[in-house]
């Protein structure tokens, strides 16, 4: 294998454990949507995820991360509440993170347009349309 292959088998392993370890801190989340610690780690992990598709250049992981990163700083620092639906739309957003990771290049088509449809509900769901994107 080459030294290329294994950087890109270790973002995969570290990527992988990451979308893991999130979809546990969002399904407690479902249970304790206030708990700070539990919305620090969402934050956390998305963070690193964030982190680490930059490293490796994978812009459409990292701008993907950011935007779903957002919700999580805005619950910690703005009060913003995460809703039963935010966590739903959480854990559909972790699933579209896990395919392009899975996948390695950006979001073509299809799956493009998914991504920015969950974004653009999370933002609806948390009260912060972008400019232009009032009702669904």
């Amino acid at each position: 294998m080459s030294q290329g292959a294994d950087y890109y088998q270790e973002f995969l392993d570290e990527a992988g454990e990451l979308l893991s370890e999130l979809e546990v801190v969002l399904l407690g989340l479902e249970d304790a949507p206030w708990d700070m610690i539990l919305l620090n780690r969402a934050f956390r992990k998305l963070h690193n995820l964030k982190g680490l598709g930059a490293m490796f250049g994978l812009d459409h992981i990292s701008g993907f991360a950011h935007e779903f990163e957002d919700l999580f700083q805005r619950a910690r620092g703005e009060g913003l509440l995460v809703s039963r639906e935010l966590v739903v739309l959480a854990l559909e957003a972790k699933d579209h993170l896990l395919g392009l990771v899975e996948n390695g290049g950006p979001a073509q088509g299809e799956a493009a347009l998914t991504g920015r449809w969950i974004l653009k509900r999370m933002r609806l769901a948390a009260g912060s349309p972008r400019p232009g994107e009032g009702g669904a």
